[in-house]
């Protein structure tokens, strides 16, 4: 574990926000991490599970790297979710909500990133997963397309077989 993600890890086990280097000041969020705390808290409360947001001041060298330090503290942690911020990029990891409820989580947060609008996008971020849910409508119509599919191929082989 390097510096940063030690640093980071820590801050998540005291609170519910990690900066990186606050005390430095250079962050436009360390005025906000009462507000950011406050809303993890409320988002536990309100049965969202436990909330992690992990602040950090540039964007990874490498592609996955935001996601890899999310998967890392994620696993470091008794928080169900963390969503890391970068200056240009969002990600979310998670062990309580699917991958795809996530993405589209994560796009929406991604719209904006002026620091002033993040806890609002927070907010969203954590109604839109609250309100996922899975289109079993398509999938009920798709797999009865295929069953239906399925049941005519059987009928005209079993036609042409009997007929010969």
């Amino acid at each position: 574990m390097d510096a940063l993600q030690s640093d980071l890890a820590q801050q998540l086990a005291e609170g519910h926000v990690a900066i990186e280097s606050p005390h430095l000041g250079d962050s436009p969020f360390v005025d906000q991490e009462g507000k950011l705390s406050q809303i993890a808290v409320e988002a536990e409360n309100d049965g969202f599970g436990s909330l992690g947001i992990v602040i950090v001041n540039h964007d990874p060298s490498e592609a996955g790297g935001l996601r890899n330090l999310g998967i890392d503290l994620l696993n470091d942690s008794d928080l169900d979710t963390i969503v890391l911020r970068s200056p240009t990029i969002v990600d979310v990891v998670s062990k309580t909500h699917h991958r795809a409820e996530l993405e589209i989580g994560r796009n929406n947060l991604a719209q904006n990133l002026d620091p002033v609008a993040y806890p609002g996008q927070l907010h969203a971020f954590i109604a839109d997963l609250d309100n996922y849910s899975a289109p079993w409508g398509m999938f009920s119509l798709i797999a009865a397309i295929v069953v239906g599919a399925v049941f005519v191929a059987a009928w005209r082989a079993a036609r042409t077989a009997f007929i010969r």
